[in-house]
């Protein structure tokens, strides 16, 4: 970003980096914005899918038994 900064043209940086000039461009894009060129993060949101809303009681049921098979627990969810 610094090189950017200095007058430098992102192809030339992308050049310099070895990476794609769209790549140069998306990341300036997300420091601009974010202040930051770390990745944004990837994946579902946390507790969200079909077991968000058992997330707790999955949880106490496996720390209560360890050993619970998946048909079990599967059994055991059905109930609930």
């Amino acid at each position: 970003m610094r090189g950017v900064a200095a007058g430098h043209s992102r192809r030339t940086m992308a050049a310099r980096f070895e990476v794609a000039p769209s790549t140069a461009v998306r990341v300036q894009k997300r420091y601009r914005a974010t202040g930051s060129v770390a990745p944004a993060r990837q994946g579902r949101p946390e507790g969200s899918g079909k077991l968000g809303p058992h997330q707790r009681s999955l949880i106490a049921k496996v720390r209560a038994k360890p050993d619970i098979t998946m048909p079990d627990l599967a059994a055991w969810l059905e109930v609930q």
